[in-house]
């Protein structure tokens, strides 16, 4: 993150040296291509752990390095895609191309991010003709890492059927416009390196979506480029696949071995018992509308979908087209879940009673907030507005539970505990040995009872302050709290990843410690286990039927360690590389 304003940060854009660059607009239904321009489309897929998407791609003439008045063609987005992609579809003068780099450059206020990629010798090199579309598939951008250091690579998935069906649906006339005749890239004597580029960075993920615990107890880890790695209760570590670039975003699974996958591009899998072959199909709807995916013991695929004003209950119909069956709807407006009928015929009431075209009828429904949802046998357990629900899903039936607490949002679901925390406690976090049955609240912050040598009655004194740190002899209080979640086992033991960030304001620095610290009494007190926590690693899970502890670096490095959780002695059980 940089703050030097918006002159500082147009120097890059508009140039790299003052006049080298040229902004190509974007194509636009109506674009005259004129007589000496194609028009080029590309995807742009970040698989790192940067949290921007890459807003510019430079090409560069092949003779570029020949004649310096040749200047540099800057393509800007044609529009953003799911998780972290980008789509390129621009006019752009006819004559021969390579890749000179990947940009991001994203803006906020007084703040700009940015970073940039360039690409190596061999990439290869592309031919832009007059009145054609010229797709160059998805260009994939990854952080390797190297010890304390990263390497930005650049590489080409083999996908350009994929990439341009993409492109036609979200720009349908643009392949109306241009020669049927789709052109590519050049071949060459390097498509065997660029291959094996592109296969060691989708078999060594250092990014997961989210860590899926399975009905036995094992865990899936969904990835970018369609990438998921599994470690079976043996501690064997797989990797599979799906055929999308896409994110992975949902993973569900039945008592059958049947297994579904959805991907942030709306693509869904099923992999039935017994086979190795997972069925591509659609889901039709957007990804970010849905929160929960279930896969039933009877093998029909379910789908909890949120919409601003209501959520939805759907079966998927048609695995093909991706037609979704509205099982039932929910607004607590209008009553809480009711059929499609119902839930329409009531809101036609709602609106017939506000006649008013001052009153704007979109807003009459309240909000939904703060949903989630885990899974419980061949049920599902939803929290919305302060209230728990259990989904029978194959007999469209929803009954609210009771429960002594009321959280906002289940944070997440093991065998032993569930978490969640309260949107009406600010800050405030609970654990459920039950399933839900009952709730009680733990602390997510730690309590120093003494600096050393501190005189016994006055730090009792303080024993009920949490958050604070002992720094030079003195109690402080300066953001000291949990790393993502902790981890609770039946016994009411539990685990967690402790962030001490000291900043000072004044010379602009801020300084991050990491500590591991165990609870004995449900997460009322929590104590430093004085162990160190390899390459700053934060994300705690537990093996079934085991003493150990894992401890994954998602966004990091990749890498996961094991180790028993009497000895914290930490022993690398999986890097990426060993693929």
């Amino acid at each position: 993150m940089f703050r030097f304003g918006v002159l500082l940060s147009l120097l890059y854009l508009t140039a790299c040296a003052t006049s080298s660059v040229d902004m190509v607009k974007n194509y636009s239904e109506g674009t005259e291509l004129g007589s000496d321009k194609g028009i080029v489309v590309a995807r742009i897929v970040n698989a790192s752990a940067y949290d921007w998407s890459f807003n510019y791609l430079t090409l560069a003439p092949k003779d570029f390095h020949a004649d310096s008045d040749i200047k540099l063609q800057r393509l800007t987005k044609f529009s953003d895609m799911p998780k972290l992609q980008t789509l390129f579809a621009a006019p752009v003068n006819a004559g021969k191309y390579s890749i000179a780099d990947l940009f991001s450059y994203h803006q906020v206020g007084d703040y700009y991010y940015q970073n940039w990629a360039n690409t190596s010798p061999n990439f290869g090199t592309f031919t832009v003709e007059a009145g054609k579309v010229t797709n160059l598939g998805t260009l994939v951008y990854y952080h390797k890492p190297d010890g304390d250091r990263y390497h930005k690579l650049v590489a080409r998935a083999d996908d350009a059927e994929q990439a341009l069906d993409e492109a036609r649906r979200a720009v349908p006339d643009l392949f109306n416009l241009a020669d049927s005749e789709t052109l590519t890239w050049d071949e060459d004597e390097y498509e065997e390196e660029r291959f094996d580029l592109f296969l060691n960075i989708a078999q060594n993920p250092i990014v997961y979506n989210k860590q899926v615990n399975r009905l036995d107890g094992s865990y899936v880890y969904l990835s970018k480029l369609g990438m998921m790695l599994r470690r079976d209760n043996d501690g064997n570590w797989l990797l599979d696949s799906v055929d999308t670039f896409h994110d992975l975003i949902h993973y569900s699974e039945n008592n059958r071995g049947d297994e579904v996958l959805v991907d942030a591009g709306s693509n869904i899998f099923i992999k039935y018992g017994g086979s190795s072959e997972w069925q591509k199909g659609r889901i039709d709807c957007n990804f970010e509308q849905l929160e929960y995916i279930h896969l039933g013991n009877d093998g029909n695929v379910y789908a909890v979908l949120s919409f601003e004003r209501q959520l939805e209950i759907s079966m998927l119909e048609d695995f093909d087209n991706g037609a979704l069956q509205v099982l039932k709807k929910y607004s607590k407006k209008l009553g809480g879940w009711l059929s499609e009928k119902e839930f329409d015929a009531k809101h036609d009431e709602l609106l017939a009673e506000h006649t008013d075209l001052r009153i704007d009828t979109e807003k009459l429904l309240p909000k939904v907030r703060r949903v989630s949802t885990a899974r419980k046998e061949d049920q599902a357990v939803l929290t919305v507005d302060k209230r728990f629900y259990l989904i029978s899903f194959n007999e469209s039936r929803v009954d609210e539970v009771e429960s002594s607490f009321k959280p906002g949002t289940i944070l997440r679901a093991t065998n032993d505990a569930w978490l969640a925390s309260s949107a009406a406690i600010f800050g405030s976090n609970f654990v459920s040995f039950n399933k839900g049955e009952s709730w009680e609240k733990y602390s997510n912050q730690v309590r120093i009872d003494a600096c050393p040598g501190e005189n016994q009655e006055d730090a009792a004194s303080r024993s009920d302050r949490r958050g604070a740190r002992c720094l030079d002899g003195k109690v402080k209080f300066n953001q000291m709290n949990f790393v993502g979640l902790p981890l609770f086992y039946e016994d009411g033991t539990g685990y967690a990843i402790l962030a001490d960030t000291i900043r000072d304001i004044w010379k602009g620095t801020s300084e991050t410690n990491f500590y591991f610290v165990s609870t004995d009494d449900r997460g009322e007190t929590w104590e430093n286990k004085n162990t160190d926590i390899p390459d700053h690693c934060v994300n705690l899970s537990k093996p079934p039927n085991s003493n150990d502890l894992l401890l994954g670096c998602a966004n990091t490095t990749g890498r996961f360690y094991r180790s028993d959780r009497h000895d914290l002695n930490w022993i690398l059980e999986f890097s990426p590389e060993s693929f």
